[in-house]
């Protein structure tokens, strides 16, 4: 009897080992491990999503995994893009998460040593949920058109092309958008907590490009912080403050550097 216990010991770990290596390498999710990780969880991933916002998806969400710096021009490569959101024509998203090996983990919320980890470290999970964020919040324009014509969704949140651009409203669209996102996956504790970030102080360090980074992934959420905190404890939903801010004009340049100014007027 404890030969053939050995025996199926040494056949586990024979199988299990190679399953680790295509996991990690030098501690950091390999490509071969990302690739392995989204394909296993994708029914996962929207199921909790679910659980997280209280609410329903409507329509189909795909994903996929490739390597961003081998497939993209190298002149619009941007080495801080961890994944994208594809929607087609049929409200149907496609979610792509790049499998360069930059994660520090596949997650962080369940992780036995996420005390080593800081604001900087990306993982694979948080990532993931705030792409479907950002499929759950043109969820919620496409629902608040439908059932609401009276208090309609503000023409920078609901257009993507516009004849007369304006650079300072579609730039608060998208800081509400992204804000929204990283809120989600911060509020649950599916990343680091920010203790330090960018806050801007004049109109140039907004439209600075070095800047931007910053601002749309750590100062948006902070600036949405209380806001949203309050408005889901009052409603018990993410759905109901997303609708507050979708039916108002996105922040001014000016809006966004004083916060007060915009939340007075919601």
């Amino acid at each position: 009897m404890t030969n053939l216990i050995l025996k199926v010991l040494i056949i586990f770990t024979l199988f299990l080992s190679p399953q680790e290596k295509l996991q990690y390498a030098n501690g950091k999710p390999r490509s071969s491990g990302i690739d392995n990780y989204i394909k296993t969880n994708e029914n996962q991933f929207i199921k909790e999503f679910k659980l997280l916002v209280k609410d329903s998806i409507y329509n189909d969400i795909f994903f996929a995994t490739k390597n961003f710096k081998k497939t993209t021009d190298p002149q619009l490569y941007d080495p801080y893009v961890l994944a994208y959101n594809e929607s087609s024509g049929n409200y149907s998203s496609e979610i792509v998460v790049n499998n360069e090996e930059k994660f520090s983990g596949f997650e962080y919320k369940n992780n036995r040593h996420k005390n080593n980890y800081n604001q900087n470290d990306y993982f694979v999970k948080p990532t993931v949920f705030h792409e479907i964020c950002h499929y759950y919040f043109n969820q919620c324009i496409l629902e608040l058109q439908m059932i609401d014509t009276i208090n309609a969704v503000n023409s920078f949140y609901a257009n993507s092309i516009f004849i007369f651009p304006n650079a300072e409203m579609q730039f608060g669209a998208k800081f509400i958008e992204e804000g929204v996102c990283e809120y989600l996956i911060q509020s649950t504790g599916e990343v680091p907590e920010i203790k330090q970030y960018y806050i801007p102080k004049y109109e140039n360090d907004l439209k600075d490009k070095i800047n931007r980074y910053d601002i749309l992934y750590g100062y948006s959420s902070q600036y949405l912080k209380d806001f949203m905190d309050y408005n889901i404890l009052k409603f018990g939903k993410i759905k109901y403050p997303i609708f507050i801010l979708l039916t108002n004009r996105p922040p001014s340049y000016k809006e966004i550097l004083e916060p007060q100014l915009y939340f007075n007027r919601l």
